[in-house]
Formats: structure tokens, C-alpha cells, sequence
């Protein structure tokens, strides 16, 4: 696929199938200052393995590799590849979005470098499911801080956050635990220099 005079937008490759690729399932060359944008190429029965795909000056892709190599150069972004085999997706530029497939070893699910979550809120939030579908837990961002919470019978609880002030005599760290069947959450402060043996510090919960 090249773009020689002008851009290319708006193709896709369904339920194709090939004997045998030789070399690329999908090659995509601009010239100057054109790009190829909006392809899509859903998984290509090959009866014979081998091809690869290679992604130059490509935008808004969305690729289904499956377990062909891809090569994805640095003028190409915004574009999203579905991988059994990841490890084979090389030259990752900036601006694209991998993921990870199962395959036959492995049975879970990746998105590779970063996972970012931008909220709506001034409280970024990432839920954790368990197989019904019932949110169990959550990390949040919280001011400056990151904190841990378990979903209970009466709702969301606290149990761990790490903070960002540093304060005198004071650990990072913030649990929280039950006294009197009442719920406390404090700041671990540090002890003493030697309060834990020679050459450490124990770490201190208020009452």
C-alpha cells in the first residue's frame, strides 16, 4: 500500500485468505510528507506460515497480527495491534497501543509500556473484578497520594496508601487497622534510631 501523491484512508482487509505469504501481509510506504490512515486488517487465514507486517508512516491502524511479526517505524502512530505473540512486535515507535493476545503458553492478557488511566475526576481510579463481575478492590489517586481499598459489606475501605509528603519522623506509608472494633487509619511513624536492633528502625502506629 503506497501513498505516493496523496494520502490513503479507509481500507480493509476481511476474511482474506492466502495460500502462502511470502513476505508482507501488509506493507505500507509513504512519500514525502503523505501517510496511510484508518486501515484495518482483521486475522488472515494463511495455510502456510510465514509473512509479516510493516508499518511505515501509518496512523489510526488498527492491525490483527495474530502471530506474525510487526515492525511499526517512528513516523507511524495512533495505531493499535493485537498480538498472540507480542515478543515479535519490533521498532515500537511512540503513540501506538499493543496488546497482548493469549496464545496456546500463555493464557492471560497484556497491554505493553504503559497503562494509563485519565479521569474524569480529580480522582484517577482503577477498579479490580472478580469472575461475577463485582468490583472487589481499587487503587486510586487521591490528591497526591495513592491509596489501596477493599470493597466491604458498608462500602469501600481504606487499607493502604502511599504518601507523597515526607514529614519529620515519618514514613510514607499509611495503613489502617482495627482497635475496639473501631477503624484507624495512621501515618507509620519511624522509631528511634536501633529501636529495631542495631542498625534499624521499627516503624510506629499510634494508639
Amino acid at each position: 500500500m503506497e501513498a505516493q501523491t496523496k494520502n490513503i484512508s479507509g481500507i480493509s482487509i476481511v476474511g482474506q485468505t492466502n495460500e502462502k505469504i511470502v513476505n508482507y501481509a501488509l506493507n505500507t510506504i509513504a512519500i514525502a510528507n503523505n501517510t496511510i490512515e484508518n486501515v484495518t486488517v482483521l486475522p488472515l487465514r494463511n495455510e502456510l506460515s510465514g509473512g509479516a507486517f510493516s508499518l511505515k508512516s501509518c496512523t489510526k491502524a488498527t492491525i490483527y497480527a495474530m502471530d506474525m511479526p510487526v515492525s511499526i517505524d517512528s513516523k507511524s502512530s495512533q495505531n493499535i495491534i493485537f498480538s498472540t505473540s507480542p515478543s515479535k512486535v519490533s521498532n515500537l515507535a511512540r503513540g501506538n497501543t499493543i496488546f497482548g493476545l493469549a496464545n496456546f503458553d500463555v493464557p492471560g492478557f497484556s497491554i505493553l509500556d504503559a497503562f494509563t488511566i485519565n479521569g474524569f475526576t480529580s480522582d484517577p481510579t482503577f477498579y479490580l473484578s472478580d469472575s461475577t463481575g463485582q468490583m472487589k478492590s481499587r487503587i486510586e489517586q487521591k490528591y497526591s497520594n495513592l491509596r489501596f481499598l477493599i470493597r466491604e459489606s458498608d462500602g469501600y475501605k481504606l487499607k493502604f496508601a502511599l504518601l507523597k509528603d515526607n514529614l519529620n519522623n515519618a514514613s510514607n506509608i499509611q495503613l489502617s487497622y482495627t482497635v475496639n472494633n473501631v477503624v484507624k487509619t495512621e501515618r507509620a511513624l519511624l522509631g528511634a534510631p536501633d529501636s529495631g536492633g542495631t542498625g534499624f528502625r521499627q516503624l510506629i502506629i499510634p494508639n
